[in-house]
């Protein structure tokens, strides 16, 4: 009976995984092509020195690149999901694994944004993205913890 409760529950929660997979997927697609509509879509050329004085650039050079990465990451979390909802050991892992990788792409930019604004951004304004990348980080974190917990791998082993 116990185990028949904690498969449900890790069904739910694989549900919720997939909808929040399928926001980061949408979110992504729908950036790139908002970026690409409004006229920014050119390619940014900057001269090395620009980079330099200003790795913000990079944000923008790249902005395609970074959105094509975190739309894979979100299908690879969707997958991930989709195996733990079939209740599948795989699931677990591939869970464990994209969701490490999604803290350091959010840190990633994060610190990139910081360092872009460290001259001429408000201190409030750089608070505020490094609060951003704890509160992104923060479920993810939870989503590892939970997903390598004994419960959750016992209900798993059936």
């Amino acid at each position: 009976m116990m185990n028949e409760l904690q498969q449900k529950s890790i069904r739910s929660r694989a549900l919720i995984i997939m909808l929040f997979s399928g926001m980061i997927i949408f979110s992504n697609l729908l950036g790139a092509l908002a970026f690409a509509v409004i006229g920014n879509g050119q390619d940014y050329m900057f001269s090395i020195a620009e980079y330099q004085k200003n790795p913000g650039l990079y944000l923008f050079r790249y902005y395609y690149d970074i959105c094509f990465i975190f739309a894979i990451t979100g299908i690879l979390f969707f997958t991930g999901a989709l195996f733990l909802r079939k209740l599948q050991p795989k699931g677990r892992i591939i869970l464990t694994i994209v969701s490490i990788v999604l803290i350091l792409e959010i840190w990633a930019i994060s610190f990139l944004m910081q360092y872009a604004l460290r001259d001429n951004g408000s201190s409030k304004l750089i608070l505020t993205i490094a609060f951003n990348g704890l509160l992104w980080s923060a479920p993810l974190i939870y989503l590892i913890r939970y997903v390598n917990s004994e419960a959750v791998i016992a209900a798993l082993k059936k």
